[in-house]
């Protein structure tokens, strides 16, 4: 798929998880957080940032590995070894910071892979986030884990404390499903079906970036859900 094609299909899903009257603050802006996945930083998301930007939309792409003192977890060495709630309080706080700046408007989180988990974990707790959230898309997240993580933590390969946790049946995991998280939020997901030839020892025949499947993606029954022709990175990104 070419990068008009995925931008029409990201663009569509976001229009109708979000009706004009939401997606327009009073200001007329539409304030959009994007959060990276695992083992990477905000630059993935540079793309997308570009493209909202375009659109008249204010964005705030955010990075929550690194060394900073004054993270609210009081780790102080946010890493892939660092628990994903860890995470998900650290990004809230960074999310509350925008509320002053926006007035209280509502935002929109575009979130991929292992950052749709963060963003979950974060919304269990109302008290952690004081902007209000209208929608959530997550590209690629395994909500249901990726047996990828699984395979890491039975060979201990590449094992992290956060691959632990995103592995099918993790505490974690099952966790989220006790408590998705305010019904009020509209929630979307795009799921990749484009894995590499050995992801078929793994996936069988289904649906799969290489990393995640589409039923993992799915998992959360969100209010619509897209699936496009390509792998975990092109969710992102141009993947002519």
């Amino acid at each position: 798929m070419n990068r008009k094609v995925l931008l029409l299909a990201i663009w569509l899903l976001i229009a109708c998880l979000i009706p004009l009257n939401v997606a327009k603050a009073d200001s007329g802006i539409t304030h959009a957080v994007l959060i990276h996945g695992y083992n990477a930083d905000k630059s993935v998301m540079n793309h997308i940032s570009d493209v909202l930007l375009k659109w008249g939309w204010t964005v705030d792409n955010l990075e929550y590995y690194g060394t900073i003192q004054d993270w609210p977890s009081g780790s102080h060495q946010n890493d892939k070894n660092t628990p994903i709630e860890n995470l998900a309080h650290d990004v809230a706080a960074r999310v509350n910071a925008m509320y002053d700046r926006y007035g209280g408007e509502p935002i929109t989180i575009i979130a991929h892979s292992m950052g749709g988990l963060i963003t979950r974990a974060m919304l269990q707790y109302e008290t952690w986030v004081r902007t209000p959230v209208e929608s959530v898309l997550m590209l690629g997240t395994p909500n249901d884990g990726s047996p990828w993580a699984k395979l890491a933590k039975y060979t201990g390969i590449e094992r992290t404390v956060e691959s632990d946790e995103m592995s099918s049946g993790s505490d974690f995991l099952k966790n989220l499903q006790k408590k998705p998280g305010s019904s009020s939020i509209r929630w979307g997901t795009v799921a990749g079906k484009k894995g590499e030839w050995y992801c078929w020892t793994v996936f069988g025949r289904a649906d799969n970036d290489g990393v995640v499947s589409a039923s993992s993606v799915e998992s959360i029954s969100p209010l619509i859900s897209w699936r496009v022709d390509t792998n975990h990175n092109g969710l992102v990104t141009n993947d002519e």
